[in-house]
């Protein structure tokens, strides 16, 4: 594994969480109380862990993951820039970065979701906007 120094200093909260042994983590709290920024760090953890992964970063709707100050903006600044190609990010709806370990991150909306589409690691952003259903077929 390709060691890294991502300059990420996590708070009490979010340290429980990395260190969670549960297949699913839930990690709530107030605003701006660094949920994205864990599930993004614990995103590009993952994918630079195991490469090739496919990792999903979603949310109900494609429009609120991308938009400013959102899931794949975090992303973009959370990961050094040395990691991918710029060659290997496509911005049309499903959005996706390809590190250069063969692992890649795809942000999508769920209103979109393919059950058919295979992931190692799935972040849903805002869960409690997903219907109950759409999170069972992640499952």
């Amino acid at each position: 594994m390709l060691e890294i120094n991502l300059n990420y200093k996590p708070h009490l909260k979010q340290i429980e969480a990395h260190q969670s042994p549960t297949l699913w983590t839930g990690f709530g709290g107030a605003e701006c109380g660094g949920k994205t920024k864990w599930a993004m760090y614990e995103t590009l953890r993952m994918a630079l862990k195991y490469p090739g992964i496919e990792c999903l970063v979603c949310r109900y709707d494609y429009s609120d993951i991308v938009s400013p100050t959102q899931a794949k903006d975090v992303f973009f600044k959370v990961c050094p820039t040395e990691l991918y190609d710029p060659k290997e990010v496509y911005n049309s709806p499903p959005s996706w970065v390809r590190l250069l370990n063969g692992s890649r991150v795809t942000f999508m909306g769920l209103k979109d979701y393919n059950p058919s589409a295979e992931f190692g690691l799935i972040v849903v952003d805002q869960a409690e906007e997903v219907p109950e259903e759409t999170l069972r077929l992640l499952r």
